[in-house]
């Protein structure tokens, strides 16, 4: 049978065991940065393949499930962290050992939530350069949607980043019409989500 004692000694254990996933997480995520650091690339599969995984600048949408997000390291990480150090206070506060478990577990379950949030934030920041910025200037990219000649039109293209297919609205001071399919290059960024090509 589960005395305060044992029941002290669990929520003690999840609180050390929820630090070492969060140190796990952060020691992963700096190593994905560093290999993704300087790697833009375009990949040759964009228009081949109909189903890539597309981010358009406007899009608000998670970029991945969150119910994926929810069982990450850092998100469980998060739920134990939360419900051993609640547990502790519960019981320090003299409270009996069900509504203890129960409190410390419906607050961890907040605590996932909260850790899949902050999961969501860092991955946006991670590829906020590649995404929101002009640095994809100079870099080459596909035409996915004809581009009228001589700003006729507004096109589409994609370009891959860091293993991200980043879809653009493009224009052209070309004398041509870009076809879909074309390998351009990008020579300017008109806003966040549109970009000359040539």
């Amino acid at each position: 049978m589960i005395t305060p004692k044992l029941l002290k000694l669990i929520y003690t254990f999840s609180v050390y065991l929820a630090l070492a996933g969060i140190l796990i997480f952060a020691v992963l995520k700096i190593k994905k940065l560093m290999d993704n650091k300087g790697k833009p690339n375009l990949d040759e599969n964009i228009v081949q393949n109909n189903t890539p995984k597309i981010l358009t600048l406007s899009q608000s949408q998670l970029s991945k499930s969150l119910t994926v997000r929810y069982f990450s390291i850092f998100t469980f990480s998060g739920f134990l962290l939360v419900f051993g150090f609640m547990g502790i206070q519960t019981l320090a506060n003299h409270i009996t050992m069900k509504p203890s478990v129960v409190i410390s577990f419906l607050l961890g379950l907040t605590g996932l939530v909260i850790f899949a949030l902050v999961e969501y934030a860092i991955d946006l920041m991670v590829k906020h350069d590649a995404i929101f910025s002009a640095n994809t200037v100079g870099l080459e990219a596909l035409v996915y949607k004809d581009i009228k000649a001589k700003r006729g039109a507004m096109g589409k293209v994609r370009v891959s980043i860091n293993d991200e297919v980043i879809e653009f609205e493009a224009v052209t001071n070309a004398e041509v019409t870009l076809r879909k399919g074309s390998k351009v290059k990008i020579t300017n960024s008109l806003s966040d989500t549109c970009v000359v090509v040539e």
